[in-house]
């Protein structure tokens, strides 16, 4: 695996990253990889890959701790917008506790980048620690490298074409009432896509306009 304190590379998104010195690299799956610092009692996750917006990266960093027995989320610092070396970049820090009671600082820092993809950063430590992790955070999306993500013109003329998904629920009740929500991509052999989501809601005797979202890009 990846030298801590080399820059490295998310494969397929063209996006690289130094991770701090002396940090050992713990654990890689996909687009993750897991570090830590013994001496700190210290963890840092980095990920990198396409997402539509900040808060869709922000998901995903929320999600690397599912499933664990962290519990008892408390904010410190509100979901913040701001800009790193330029870019658009999401900040959040909070405590969570440990199954046996011990608070750690969690703080998280998204960058987006021009080409729709973005670097995530996640250190979680002792409550003590946080100030540092804070400088650790913030020297991992200022070595962030971008350039544009590799055409897979194979892959892209395999999924042309009109794709789309639907969700719908009728109640069965007296009272009826129910719900379609329809998404369509088409995309075409030169990469490029258009989206469009339609979300109906029926309630007896209400008169509720469908909700439709377009967007397209490349």
């Amino acid at each position: 695996g990846p030298s801590a304190g080399r820059s490295v590379r998310v494969d397929g998104f063209n996006i690289s990253y130094a991770p701090p010195s002396g940090w050992r690299v713990q654990h890689e799956q996909q687009r993750v990889r897991a570090f830590s610092d013994p001496a700190r009692a210290a963890f840092l996750f980095v990920f990198g890959g396409s997402y539509a917006s900040a808060d869709a990266a922000f998901a995903e960093a929320q999600s690397i701790f599912s499933g664990t027995d962290l519990s008892d989320e408390q904010e410190v610092e509100p979901r913040s917008p701001r800009r790193v070396n330029g870019r658009d970049a999401l900040s959040y820090a909070s405590t969570v506790a440990k199954a046996n009671g011990e608070r750690l600082a969690l703080r998280v820092l998204i960058v987006m980048t021009e080409h729709e993809t973005a670097l995530g950063a996640v250190t979680l430590a002792p409550v003590a620690r946080a100030a540092e992790m804070r400088q650790v955070i913030e020297g991992v999306a200022a070595s962030l490298g971008v350039q544009p993500p590799v055409e897979n013109r194979q892959l892209a003329a395999r999924v042309a074409g009109v794709w789309t998904r639907q969700q719908g629920y009728n109640s069965n009740s007296g009272g009826g009432g129910g719900f379609i929500n329809e998404e369509t991509w088409t995309f075409d052999a030169a990469g490029s896509y258009r989206r469009r989501a339609t979300s109906v809601v029926s309630i007896p005797g209400a008169a509720i306009e469908p909700k439709v979202e377009q967007s397209a890009g490349t």
